[in-house]
């Protein structure tokens, strides 16, 4: 089986530096526009499988990347974006200043970021695998995967058995670029991530 895996497209608050997690924000013209090209770009792929995080950006995503083909959208809980409640909605540099703390674990320590009350990165890994391995018991040859960044980070840090303090060791994707990763027997492969940001835009 084949899987690609796609990052939504740029969203308003991507252009403004803004946290979104579990919130969210429309996809801009800029990101409309590149997931019709990304469509184009894998029309000859015969997916047999889309499955997409719930959320507004990736939905969206996932029914461009969809087009015409008869496939239903799987939306998939345990793909939606790490929650980071009290700093959603926020710009990022306002987040830099009222907690430097916590954001240096979240990007520098992730093994040591626990919010009371939230997700963290254990968890976020643990429902990555959960998808994985509930993706490997079905029988599909080319799938599509629409999410988020931080999530498919998760997803790929899993395939390659990274551990969660090396959490960042590979920066987040792009949006609507292709990673492609194989399963086979049971065990999955990167072939290839995305190209990733240059800076920290969520």
């Amino acid at each position: 089986m084949k899987i690609y895996i796609v990052r939504h497209g740029q969203t308003q608050w991507n252009t403004e530096s803004r946290m979104q997690g579990a919130l969210d924000s429309p996809l801009t013209q800029e990101g409309i526009r590149a997931a019709h090209a990304l469509k184009e770009k894998i029309k000859d792929l015969d997916l047999d499988a889309i499955y997409t995080s719930p959320q507004g950006r990736a939905l969206t995503t996932a029914q461009i990347l969809r087009g015409d083909l008869d496939l239903a959208l799987v939306q998939d809980p345990d793909l939606r974006e790490l929650s980071v409640k009290i700093w959603e909605g926020r710009v990022f540099d306002q987040v830099k200043k009222t907690h430097p703390q916590d954001l240096h674990r979240y990007l520098k320590e992730p093994q040591n970021y626990h919010p009371p009350g939230e997700e963290n990165y254990y968890d976020l890994m643990d429902r990555a695998r959960g998808f994985l391995n509930r993706l490997k018991a079905q029988d599909h040859k080319n799938v599509l995967v629409v999410s988020h960044g931080v999530t498919i980070n998760a997803l790929l840090n899993v395939m390659e058995g990274i551990p969660v303090e090396d959490f960042w060791k590979k920066p987040l994707v792009l949006g609507t670029e292709l990673s492609l990763a194989e399963e086979k027997d049971g065990v999955y492969q990167v072939i290839k991530r995305a190209n990733p940001v240059d800076d920290l835009n969520y």
